[in-house]
């Protein structure tokens, strides 16, 4: 086995010192001029396509809606995506489809394609709605590739059947 000589062992001793000193030596240097001030931008994810289509509604001669996505998107796009609907209610109340809506009067079902989505309305049995006319003001389709809501990016779980919560963790308007 190899000995380090005294020499060997001085160097050594003296380079780590010199790195110390060199080290804890140094102080902090000025504070340099400030940058000018710019606009912050809008918080979002620039993946995610938010969708918002106005007033329509479902009743009993007429339970089926179907809106077209104003940009044509790729059926691999939407196959490796998650699509999330709401409708706004006029209760002023927002509700997931698929799902139960307003006062548990009918259920929401949605099929969708690259060229757009369509909902129908349901009994709760699940035969044809049957009830009364349901307004809707608003309805709002998000699209969002599965990189930007995959598990190592979420935090905290999502219920991306509650609609604050899902516009929260997308940083998308809430109204």
């Amino acid at each position: 086995m190899k000995t380090l000589t005294k020499n060997t062992l001085t160097l050594l001793a003296g380079i780590a010192l010199s790195m110390s000193l060199a080290i804890t030596g140094c102080k902090k240097g000025d504070k340099g001029p400030a940058g000018a001030d710019g606009t912050n931008g809008t918080n979002g994810n620039a993946n995610v396509k938010l969708i918002v289509f106005g007033k329509d509604s479902i009743q009993s001669s007429n339970s089926g809606i179907t809106r077209s996505f104003p940009t044509a998107y790729t059926q691999n796009f939407i196959d490796s995506s998650m699509v999330l609907v709401y409708t706004l209610h006029s209760n002023g109340l927002w509700y997931p489809v698929p799902g139960i809506g307003a006062n548990s009067a009918y259920q929401m079902r949605m099929y969708y394609d690259a060229t757009g989505v369509y909902m129908d309305a349901r009994n709760l049995d699940g035969t044809v709605y049957s009830g009364g006319k349901q307004v809707f003001t608003k309805i709002k389709v998000l699209i969002t590739p599965a990189s930007s809501y995959s598990g190592h990016r979420i935090k905290q779980p999502v219920d991306f059947t509650d609609y604050k919560a899902t516009m929260s963790y997308f940083a998308l308007p809430q109204d």
